[in-house]
């Protein structure tokens, strides 16, 4: 809480651009020196994992690999590995994009397909997450501002496995009286006056 005080109160005595420009964004979370900033934050969307996941964040390079030369280069936001080797891709978005959802799922593959290779085994790959944030109604199915996929049986919702997770926080669906860590970050990126930090 005391990191993202005192980003708000940085922000908003400079009146700098608002977090969620791209820009800002891959300047706030993209940069090696900033991984204090950028855990506070993954702590925030993902509390179930333990706070050693976060001690040892790698930013790796946001580009996804291509197998050939004319494969699709794609280049994510902020890209990482946490403590135990799980993928993380951190993608922000102000403008609805028709085609976000293949995007999501196209990058989300990707992050897991590229941690092996020749002669290595699928039981070495690790989780891959996307973490979308999204200014626009992104997930019109929804009224929640924080909604979680995973691959799920159609009847009974078990989980196929953890392998893909993908979190979507939608500024749009903000709730003006939710309280906590997340929807403190929540509020900063939607360039609110910080409230609960």
């Amino acid at each position: 809480m005391v990191i993202l005080g005192y980003l708000c109160s940085i922000l908003s005595t400079m009146n700098l651009m608002l977090p969620k420009v791209d820009f800002a964004f891959k300047l706030l979370f993209g940069d090696r020196c900033s991984k204090n900033i950028l855990a506070d934050f993954l702590k925030a969307v993902l509390p179930g994992l333990a706070d050693e996941e976060f001690e040892e964040l790698t930013i790796t390079d946001p580009q996804l690999k291509r197998e050939f030369s004319g494969d699709k280069l794609e280049i994510l936001d902020v890209k990482l590995r946490t403590g135990s080797g799980r993928s993380l891709d951190i993608e922000i978005q102000v403008s609805d994009i028709p085609e976000m959802r293949s995007r999501i799922s196209y990058y989300l593959s990707n992050m897991v397909t590229e941690q092996i290779g020749m002669g290595e085994h699928y039981t070495d790959l690790k989780q891959a997450v996307s973490i979308v944030i999204t200014d626009y109604d992104f997930i019109p199915e929804s009224a929640r501002c924080h909604t979680v996929f995973q691959m799920l049986e159609r009847e009974e919702y078990f989980p196929f496995n953890d392998l893909m997770e993908i979190h979507v926080l939608n500024l749009e669906r903000l709730p003006p009286d939710g309280e906590g860590r997340l929807m403190d970050w929540l509020r900063f990126f939607k360039g609110g006056d910080g409230r609960g930090v």
